[in-house]
């Protein structure tokens, strides 16, 4: 389900695939609907590849492409199906309170917030030397959680300690709880966190933040900024990347980057539907993408065509792990299959890439 480094492309050209496509769930659903969510990046950087209208995707069956009037391909809205929640963790302990940073912290915030995507569902949380963090900004789109940002500027800390260790796993612990109670059937957690010293509280040992943050299968950013952060351990926590500034008026600087990676990830996400001609039996599908400079990639799967009729709708939303409805009764003994609609064991939470 993952494009193969070098393929053969639709075109006849023989070469290198530049991009990876990683199918993580599809369906083929009655009257004759395919569909498939799967992401794009680019092979040789990871760098993730958002955007791609819908007239940069083909599909072939067996081989054969199928035709653009008849396939009517569309791309559909990924927060259908699929959740994103992200939490962003704000140091709120007496060392940044006491530097003064607090204003350009919720700059910065405020600025992550609004500039990470529509695509996310945020909440904020400021933690001090207390083994939970306070709530900012309740999950919410953006757009509701950037108001609520302003009291993070004159937030005074409970505790004047820094449990950054606590705070980490806490946030990983948070979004597995908020993701087992969502119904979409995709859900994908994203963890920022912002410090302006290290772990001084010594709740959570180093081995234990460790641990959280190598099993978890979400993504983790981690900002830092002043000479008080260890960019070794800031390093270690941003599993998936890391931001570090000695000077504490780049603040801004620092989550416009975060937020402009954490958006480019999200953009990656693509949920593609079409109307397939096959009738019957098993086949193999290949979906390509195309950039505009000529990078490439696909991504084969199997679907059970069997019931398929006329009637698709290639902008209905997939019933995910459901049987379809039975096709409607035919004259002839060979259609009385009961049919169902197929798809492979989902891949629940995906490794951060």
């Amino acid at each position: 389900m993952i494009a193969l480094a070098c393929a053969s492309v639709s075109l006849g050209a023989q070469g290198c695939a530049t991009l990876r496509v990683d199918v993580l769930r599809q369906s083929a659903a009655r009257p004759s609907q395919v569909a498939a969510y799967f992401t794009i990046e680019r092979i040789a950087s990871r760098q993730a590849v958002g955007g791609l209208p819908a007239e940069r995707f083909s599909v072939f069956e067996d081989g054969t492409a199928v035709p653009p009037l008849e396939a009517r391909l569309t791309l559909l809205d990924p927060t259908t199906v699929a959740a994103h929640y992200t939490i962003v963790l704000v140091d709120a302990g007496g060392a940044a309170v006491r530097a003064g940073l607090m204003p350009s912290i919720t700059e910065g915030v405020r600025s992550f917030v609004e500039r990470s995507g529509d695509r996310q569902r945020i909440a904020v949380y400021a933690f001090d030397g207390e083994s939970v963090p306070r709530l900012i900004a309740a999950r919410a789109p953006a757009a509701q959680v950037a108001p609520q940002l302003a009291q993070l500027a004159t937030i005074e800390p409970r505790d004047s300690s820094t449990n950054l260790n606590g705070a980490v796993v806490w946030g990983l612990q948070q979004l597995d709880r908020e993701l087992a109670a969502s119904t979409q059937p995709l859900k994908f957690g994203t963890l920022v966190v912002f410090t302006a010293t290290r772990d001084i509280a010594n709740r959570v040992t180093a081995l234990s933040l460790n641990d959280a943050v190598t099993t978890t299968q979400h993504e983790v950013y981690a900002a830092g900024v002043g000479r008080d952060v260890d960019a070794r351990l800031l390093s270690s926590i941003g599993r998936t990347q890391s931001f570090y500034d000695a000077n504490p008026a780049s603040a801004r600087v620092v989550f416009d980057r975060a937020a402009d990676r954490v958006a480019a990830r999200a953009a990656r996400h693509y949920f593609l539907s079409y109307c397939s001609p096959l009738r019957a039996d098993r086949h193999r599908i290949r979906v390509e993408a195309r950039e505009d400079g000529g990078g490439f990639g696909n991504a084969e799967f199997d679907v059970d065509a069997t019931g398929f009729r006329a009637g698709c709708d290639p902008s209905a939303t997939p019933m995910w792990g459901q049987r379809a409805e039975p096709a409607a009764p035919q004259p002839t003994p060979t259609d009385t299959t009961v049919p169902s609609a197929t798809e492979p064991a989902a891949n629940a939470a995906p490794a951060a890439q």
